[in-house]
């Protein structure tokens, strides 16, 4: 595989999945859109002319590189959602 630095962003990620969505209107689930990507990786890995060694050791670098940014994503801290403030404050109470 090629050396080169990916871009990846929030942004590419939506418009990936929105892409899904409208193919699979069903493909609302984070996972359902995994399977599709996968599903995209061997459709367009199994059309690329290489012995199956060839295909084996580029599936074990795009496992690699899914193993990466899993880390890299569940290594960053979840920020809690914002909630909004209610009711009275008196002071004394």
């Amino acid at each position: 595989m090629a050396e080169q630095q990916l871009q990846l962003s929030q942004q590419l990620v939506e418009d990936i999945q929105t892409a899904i969505t409208k193919h699979d209107t069903n493909a609302n689930d984070d996972i359902v859109v995994v399977q599709y990507l996968a599903a995209c990786i061997g459709f367009l890995v199994g059309h690329q002319n290489m012995q199956p060694a060839q295909q084996k050791g580029v599936m074990e670098q795009l496992s690699a590189i899914t193993e990466h940014i899993i880390q890299q994503v569940g290594a960053q801290p979840v920020q809690p959602p914002q909630q909004e403030a209610f009711g009275i404050w008196r002071p004394g109470e």
